[in-house]
């Protein structure tokens, strides 16, 4: 994918993303990078379901309900749109989210069976709960991902402390 990026093709792709009328105008062919992009980007998602399957060796459709449809969504905006660590960024926090301690789940059922008698197991529906409002936390404090963030804060604990010294004056 880096090669992609940062080849001629790379640069076709961005300047229709940023673009697209420009892009045009300076004789790329649009309609065949576009296809171009599909055929690339179903590659890979043939290639990611062909090894999930291959991973969990029995497929089941609970896999094609809509929450495992907007999850690499999800961790693309809650990382960074069009970066390549933006997207494990998110992938991690998104995992990181899904699979906390199973001993929280047993707190929240001891906690909110007597609030709420008729459900059964209420932690896999409040950890999805709480996965929205983490995503439209984002989305509305930090639209452009959790990438540049956390690249800002790299780089501000990276520097010497003469330079934080001289930067405080």
């Amino acid at each position: 994918m880096y090669l992609i990026i940062k080849s001629k093709l790379g640069l076709a792709f961005k300047a229709i993303r940023q673009n697209e009328l420009e892009a045009k105008m300076i004789d790329i062919n649009t309609a065949k990078y576009r296809l171009i992009a599909f055929v690339i980007s179903t590659f890979f998602a043939g290639l990611a379901g062909g090894l999930y399957a291959q991973s969990i060796q029995y497929i089941q459709n609970f896999i094609f309900a809509p929450y495992y449809s907007f999850l690499p969504l999800m961790m693309s905006v809650i990382g960074s749109l069009g970066t390549i660590e933006g997207q494990v960024i998110g992938a991690v926090i998104i995992r990181a989210i899904e699979s906390y301690p199973p001993s929280v789940d047993s707190a929240l059922d001891s906690l909110l069976h007597p609030l709420f008698p008729s459900v059964s197991h209420v932690g896999p529906p409040l950890r999805m709960l709480g996965l929205g409002v983490f995503f439209i936390a984002i989305v509305i404090f930090a639209p452009q991902g959790l990438a540049p963030l956390i690249k800002k804060a790299y780089n501000y604990l990276r520097r010497s402390p003469a330079e934080k010294k001289h930067n405080e004056r």
